[in-house]
């Protein structure tokens, strides 16, 4: 979203992005300020650490909030509520704030409490079916491509309700569940 023109801000906790281990890297140097995948998903976002598990962290966040109208999780809403920073409290700190959850299994139904990953996600959602040859065992897909594919599609369609929002006044709470199955 910040290529076309969006303010972006990525919030990190203190232990770092793990995308900054993630290669690759140039001339095979680890430095993770050089992650090749870190530069491709980070482009045109700025970068702050905060302790969300702090108060002063939760400070800090409120503040950023009071400035942007959509926030974008990688977890589901049980956990933001848990970490005192769920859609209700977000609202406080901005009436127009449009939240997306980005989880593995979302944040309802009876795998809500699933934990997703690239290669769960590659099962269930059939992308292991297209990898590999029939006389073998199924392969996960290669790269990030379920993760890749989620975050686009929640991208997609957070606009679509930013955008619903300035035509129609309509708030909205969005969930995307990648790996799951419709």
């Amino acid at each position: 979203m910040g290529v076309p023109g969006a303010d972006v801000v990525k919030v990190e906790p203190p232990a770092g992005n793990a995308l900054l281990a993630m290669g690759p890297f140039p001339d095979d140097d680890s430095d993770p300020e050089k992650s090749a995948s870190c530069f491709f998903l980070n482009t045109s976002k700025h970068r702050v650490v905060l302790d969300l598990t702090t108060a002063e962290g939760r400070g800090q966040l409120a503040r950023l909030i009071r400035h942007f109208d959509i926030v974008i999780a990688g977890t589901n809403v049980e956990s933001l509520d848990a970490m005192g920073i769920g859609y209700d409290q977000l609202k406080d700190w901005n009436p127009n704030v449009i939240l997306t959850t980005i989880s593995g299994f979302g944040s309802f139904g009876p795998h809500a409490d699933w934990q997703g990953s690239h290669l769960v996600n590659c099962a269930v959602g059939g992308w292991a079916n297209f990898c590999g040859t029939p006389d073998r065992a199924l392969l996960q897909a290669g790269g990030a491509i379920t993760e890749t594919l989620a975050g686009a599609y929640a991208a997609t369609a957070r606009l679509i309700v930013a955008l619903g929002r300035a035509r129609h006044g309509v708030l909205s709470i969005l969930t995307s569940a990648h790996g799951r199955r419709c």
